[in-house]
């Protein structure tokens, strides 16, 4: 038997999606016509700077699907993978990846890397760690690039929770009511469906509803704050407040990654990194060779494995001729030869003349036209 009375409808609209209860993220309704005179003066300064910032820097102008190196990074380091990345000009400071401390002024800070795709959900929490009384943070997800001073939910392709109680869709004045304002302690979450595009906050463990619905975008988890504060955020690295996220486990990916680190040094067959070399002044160097010159233990210590020169035997130099006489052999002396006669030159030319006419003589025998 099935009820059918307040409480069931509360039950059932937590996991079903009415539109009249959501909003589209994709709409520009609000900015197009939105009348600055509603704005404040810093208000509409950073509403005109935001603008800037999208015609120069327009949603998707920037690739932010994950890529095949960076899936291989979730891989081997799970939800290590993600960290928050701050401006190095702003007054925020990131700590063991998401430990996020803000200074003043109107900041925002993303992760590295957008949420997957691959599962159903998705979902983080963010724990208010420390927060000053007039300090306004939010908390929500934003596409890339993202105005570094703008809240999320206060420009397009984005949505955030404020510490106002009110949610802000691609919404750059006030937002709606949503929710009840938090604080210092209090632990707020924020869900992805990717099916659906729908995103939904939880504060200390309890479903707040959905915020929007129909956005499919590449979102990036996204803090802010405009004045002194500290922000810890469980991507899944340790347990959610929220009960159901620990049993679906929608963290962004497993605490610990799938794939074995390469082994550190001297870890296998031990291996052993060499020091780097000792380096001597001129003054040292000096020294050293004093105390090798004066003292001689010292020196044969020092070369006694290294073959020396006696001064008394010369080493044999290579190419050296051996002039032992083998047994058998016929001693030549050289001054004992008969040296060649003498030729004059009146002889030579009389030698070559007879050698020509004898050869011509011959030639002219053999030759086979030779008369019969």
């Amino acid at each position: 038997m099935f009820c059918r009375g307040p409480a069931f409808k509360a039950f059932l609209r937590s996991f079903t999606y009415d539109s009249e209860e959501t909003e589209r993220l994709l709409t520009d309704a609000t900015f197009d016509n939105l009348n600055p005179e509603l704005l404040s003066e810093l208000e509409r300064q950073s509403f005109e700077l935001s603008r800037a910032f999208e015609t120069t820097y327009p949603p998707g102008s920037i690739p932010t699907e994950l890529t095949y190196e960076q899936t291989t990074v979730i891989r081997e380091k799970g939800v290590g993978a993600w960290e928050f990345v701050a401006d190095s000009d702003v007054n925020v400071i990131v700590q063991d990846r998401t430990e996020v401390s803000f200074y003043g002024g109107e900041y925002c800070v993303q992760t590295n890397l957008p949420l997957p795709r691959r599962e159903s959900v998705y979902y983080f929490e963010v724990k208010v760690f420390e927060k000053a009384p007039q300090t306004r943070i939010g908390i929500g997800l934003s596409t890339k690039p993202y105005p570094s001073w703008r809240f999320p939910g206060r420009n397009r392709h984005s949505v955030g929770y404020h510490s106002n109680g009110r949610k802000y869709c691609n919404d750059p004045l006030n937002g709606k009511p949503y929710g009840v304002p938090f604080y210092k302690g209090d632990v707020i979450g924020c869900g992805f469906r990717t099916q659906s595009g729908t995103i939904f906050f939880t504060r200390n463990g309890v479903r707040l509803g959905s915020a929007v619905t129909g956005a499919h975008l590449n979102f990036f988890p996204t803090i802010a704050a405009d004045g002194p504060c500290i922000l810890h955020v469980n991507l899944g690295q340790m347990g959610f407040v929220f009960i159901e996220a620990n049993v679906k486990k929608w963290g962004l990916a497993p605490s610990v990654g799938s794939i074995s680190p390469p082994p550190a040094y001297g870890t296998e067959k031990n291996s052993v990194l060499l020091e780097s070399g000792s380096v001597f002044t001129e003054a040292e160097l000096a020294s050293i060779r004093t105390n090798i010159h004066s003292n001689p233990d010292l020196r044969r210590s020092m070369f006694k494995d290294t073959p020396c020169i006696n001064n008394n035997q010369q080493p044999a130099s290579y190419g050296s001729i051996d002039t032992t006489q083998p047994k058998n052999c016929v001693s030549i002396s050289i001054g004992g030869l008969t040296p060649p006669p003498a030729y004059s030159f009146g002889e030579c030319s009389r030698a070559i003349e007879g050698l020509s006419q004898s050869g011509a003589g011959s030639s002219a025998e053999n030759s086979p036209d030779r008369a019969v």
